[in-house]
């Protein structure tokens, strides 16, 4: 099968690539949103608006939930429930049906007179591993406990259990990818700091891959990056940014890409044209800056989930064309150029969906 390919994005200070949101609902508006469903049909045995869904008790437990078909992902719920008599219980949910399921329970004991009640409760599963944890300020979590499951089918949500007692008011339902934010095209050894928008720091770190993972204090998070050279003396500071966990951005660089003589940035997709066996094209990278930048690494990626990468090589323009996944410029002066040939070889061992492949060809530098 021939193959139609495309370079997505010449890239170079943060550009997101990927958003690890999965669901988000803070319950603004009175209507059901289309995703959710509820396990009983009476409608009057939940309300939805001003900032909540609340679920009322009834003769059977009411559920409130969606389909999910992720091997990883992290879910919290923020809830307004304080169980006061015994048969009242409600909180966190994934189930498959109602043998099969995990649940993180608020409910009151009777023989201490004492209500255990979780103000966010969080899911976090990775593969078939999931981990339950409560907080009282959505920062600091304590771990409930962990358990392995497969489900054939895997739902999500919160449940409220009992004929009477107090209402279960949830505030927010939130799920994303991951705890990390992913960053590409960085330099190993550099120094990255994350800030909240009211300019504290919250994250001090430093880089260990190209391919780098941070953790935000919470999700979404509001603020910026300082990304630092490796002499520390001087940083590039990214715009405000929302984050959510699984986001997946690249480091842009502030040098100028050219392709057939026309600049190129990160939103530009180039049709490379019909693979049938090999294809060889070349852009140049051009500093119109009065700065000299270092360790200029020039690197093939994958966008979004397509193998197309995994065709493309890079050189620098030189007799031998020595094709790599990245080539490293140890310094780029202003004013000065470099050629970059891409080489893109048909394997048939590489399955490209639907014949469509494509790539991305990130620029960082110190």
């Amino acid at each position: 099968m021939d193959i139609n390919l495309k370079a997505v994005g010449f890239l170079g200070i943060l550009n997101k690539i990927e958003s690890g949101l999965i669901y988000f609902n803070n319950f603004d508006t009175i209507n059901l949103d289309q995703r959710l469903m509820v396990s009983v049909t009476d409608s009057n045995r939940y309300t939805i608006g001003n900032g909540w869904f609340t679920l009322h008790h009834g003769t059977e437990p009411i559920k409130v939930f969606l389909k999910l078909d992720r091997p990883d992902y992290v879910a919290i719920v923020k809830n307004d429930y304080v169980p006061v008599s015994v048969g009242d219980e409600g909180g966190m949910i994934v189930f498959q049906d109602d043998e099969y399921k995990i649940e993180l329970l608020e409910y009151f004991n009777p023989e201490e007179g004492t209500t255990t009640t979780y103000p966010y409760l969080k899911i976090d599963k990775n593969g078939y591993n999931y981990y339950a944890y409560w907080s009282d300020d959505e920062k600091t979590w304590h771990l409930l406990g962990s358990t392995a499951l497969i489900f054939a089918g895997e739902n999500l949500g919160f449940v409220l259990y009992g004929e009477s007692g107090q209402d279960l008011k949830v505030d927010f339902l939130k799920i994303y990818k991951s705890n990390f934010v992913k960053l590409l095209g960085m330099i190993r050894g550099t120094k990255v700091e994350l800030y909240d928008s009211l300019d504290n720091l919250q994250v001090s770190t430093v880089v260990d891959d190209s391919e780098f993972h941070i953790k935000a204090p919470y999700y979404p998070f509001t603020g910026y990056f300082k990304f630092y050279s490796l002499d520390g003396q001087s940083y590039e500071q990214s715009e405000i940014v929302e984050l959510w966990g699984g986001d997946v951005y690249v480091k842009e660089s502030v040098l100028d890409i050219y392709y057939n003589n026309e600049a190129v940035y990160s939103s530009t997709e180039i049709e490379l044209g019909t693979l049938q066996n090999v294809i060889e094209t070349n852009f140049e990278i051009v500093n119109n800056t009065n700065q000299t930048f270092t360790n200029v690494v020039v690197q093939v990626a994958q966008v979004d989930n397509n193998d197309g990468y995994k065709l493309a090589l890079v050189a620098l323009d030189s007799e031998t064309l020595n094709y790599q996944n990245a080539v490293i410029i140890p310094q780029v002066a202003p004013l000065e150029h470099y050629k970059i040939w891409v080489k893109v070889s048909k394997q048939e061992i590489v399955k490209i969906p639907e014949g469509i492949g494509a790539f991305q060809v990130l620029v960082s530098h110190d």
